[in-house]
């Protein structure tokens, strides 16, 4: 049986003496959602609709990327193309 890790990172970029931190900030924050393959089995049916939500309007995102790169590739190609 193959398990799969998920890492998460959050970066964030203070100066040392701006601020002081809290107990409460310095205590690591599970993270909301689910990385792609990671584990269901812990969502509720609420949380998995949100889920599914959150990965629908992604798939819209990305198609629309890749039409947007496809036209800019045919109008590259029809301008570099050598005159008959």
């Amino acid at each position: 049986q193959r398990t799969r890790s998920v890492v998460f990172l959050t970066l964030t970029a203070t100066r040392p003496r701006e601020r002081a931190m809290t107990d409460e900030e310095e205590r690591p924050r599970r993270p909301k959602g689910v990385a792609i393959g990671g584990d269901l089995a812990a969502l509720s049916v609420d949380e998995l609709a949100g889920y599914l939500g959150v990965l629908k309007a992604e798939i819209v995102r990305v198609e629309a990327e890749a039409a947007r790169r496809h036209d800019v590739r045919r109008a590259a190609e029809a301008f570099f193309k050598p005159a008959p």
